[in-house]
């Protein structure tokens, strides 16, 4: 069998080449040239950079392209991340406008030789390319939000093991249901209480970012909602949201924040804070609110 790679490289090379030309693009912005680069990020953006002349020099930017995405994607900017960027911003020797709110930075080159032009571009788009990934992928996917989400659990599991405890030595047997169907849909507590066919089920709000803390909501929404579907069952089930107050997520004058937590309201769950329920003596209290079929 021909290799045809080896055949017919030059030709190969020369159309993967015009294919990848095909990917630019560019627009005029007044005295400035937008060149719409074919990089992307993991938040499915292409990359674009700006071509400005002051006097014999060009400039070489991102036109705030990368403070504007990290403000919209609503990514924590933290000294963490701050000095990141500051680190490989030096590694591509690329200087920044502003060093006072990294919010409002410019990220350029600049040279009088047009020839470097092409590899000062290639410099700005990886730069973006690898920060704005980075960051994305550590608060989006990984470290901080499972961290947050595990640690808030764990500690409001021990604080209910506790309480259990506390109550069973005073004669109210409580339990935890961990094999409810409803487990399905993500409650984290399933609550039981002893000669009752009643179940208090509870979800936990948390989120170090405000996208996080934005799913946290509407997870819990997902799981309220369906429940109060089942119409054979509402009668005995109460619904709680537990907020957690030390999440940085949690910012009340953000909009969309407002909007899911209306929405979650309107779903009727009893909304808690960690220092409510840890302020509870007897659990039966938790039963005393209105259950579903109230509503």
């Amino acid at each position: 069998m021909s290799n045809n790679v080896i055949q017919d490289s030059e030709k190969i090379f020369f159309d993967i080449k015009k294919d990848f030309d095909l990917l630019w693009g560019y627009k005029i912005r007044g005295k400035t040239l937008e060149i719409i680069t074919p990089f992307s990020t993991l938040s499915g953006d292409f990359i674009s950079i700006y071509l400005t002349q002051r006097d014999d020099r060009y400039i070489v930017s991102d036109g705030q392209w990368l403070a504007q995405k990290i403000q919209e994607l609503e990514l924590d900017l933290g000294k963490k991340n701050a000095a990141y960027i500051a680190e490989t911003a030096n590694h591509y020797s690329i200087k920044q406008t502003c060093h006072i709110n990294n919010d409002k930075a410019f990220y350029f080159k600049s040279t009088t030789d047009l020839k470097l032009l092409t590899a000062y571009i290639y410099d700005v788009a990886h730069f973006i390319e690898t920060t704005l990934n980075a960051i994305y992928a550590s608060q989006v996917f990984f470290e901080e939000d499972v961290k947050q989400e595990k640690l808030f659990t764990t500690r409001v599991n021990n604080l209910f093991l506790r309480k259990i405890e506390e109550n069973r030595n005073k004669q109210r047997i409580f339990e935890l249901d961990r094999n409810n169907p409803l487990k399905a849909f993500r409650f984290n507590t399933i609550l039981k209480k002893e000669g009752s066919s009643q179940l208090w089920l509870a979800m936990y709000i948390t989120g170090s970012t405000t996208n996080y803390f934005c799913n946290s909501i509407c997870r819990a929404s997902t799981g309220f909602g369906y429940v109060r579907q089942k119409k054979e069952l509402i009668s005995s089930l109460y619904i709680a949201a537990i907020f957690d107050e030390t999440a940085q997520g949690d910012n009340p004058k953000n909009s969309k924040i407002q909007a899911v937590k209306d929405y979650m309201e309107n779903l009727h769950p009893t909304i808690y804070n960690y220092s409510d329920i840890e302020k509870i003596d007897d659990l039966s209290i938790l039963y005393r609110e209105c259950p579903l079929n109230s509503y």
